[in-house]
């Protein structure tokens, strides 16, 4: 929807570090390693940038590690595969998002999967021929899972239960 902005980072910028100091984002201390270090700060500027694409100027809070969303805003965060992403809109139009970015699991990786799926759903994406499947499915349980959070809620990941309308279209209901 166009009331939504989204921006992407590269993670492996050149002067990353660099940029957050002059836009005032304060990274990760050096407990972390570094490739998270660079997750993070990519996240930051990521959503910065769609903040300022609805004409916002400030910078997100943290409450931990979660971004704490200026008033009147409220966004989402994700990063994998070399990149991070934002997604940002208005509260007027938006109570939570959530996006989430995912590289298709190796096939070893997939059983570990198996107690955030709900029963019929991991057996559609067990006969599903595409290989796809898993990563987006694991996408949008999270996406839905950080927009849930946003609004108060704390579901399981097994309850977001993915109802695939064809092999790149489906929603996530609640269960």
């Amino acid at each position: 929807p166009e009331d939504i902005c989204i921006a992407a980072q590269a993670i492996d910028a050149p002067g990353l570090e660099f940029l957050a100091c002059q836009v005032g984002i304060a990274p990760l201390g050096a407990e972390f390693p570094e490739a998270r270090r660079r997750e993070f700060i990519a996240g930051r500027l990521a959503a910065q940038a769609a903040l300022a694409r609805l004409g916002e100027s400030g910078l997100l809070e943290r409450r931990g590690h979660a971004p704490v969303w200026p008033p009147g805003f409220c966004g989402s965060i994700s990063h994998s595969g070399g990149i991070a992403v934002a997604v940002a809109a208005s509260t007027r139009c938006w109570r939570a998002l959530g996006v989430d970015l995912e590289a298709a699991p190796a096939p070893d990786v997939v059983p570990t999967l198996r107690r955030a799926f709900a029963a019929a759903e991991w057996q559609a994406c067990g006969d599903s021929p595409d290989p796809g499947v898993w990563a987006r499915a694991w996408a949008g349980k999270e996406a839905a899972w950080k927009c849930a959070s946003a609004c108060g809620l704390a579901p399981r990941l097994d309850e977001l239960v993915v109802d695939w309308q064809d092999a790149a279209t489906g929603s996530l209901q609640l269960a």
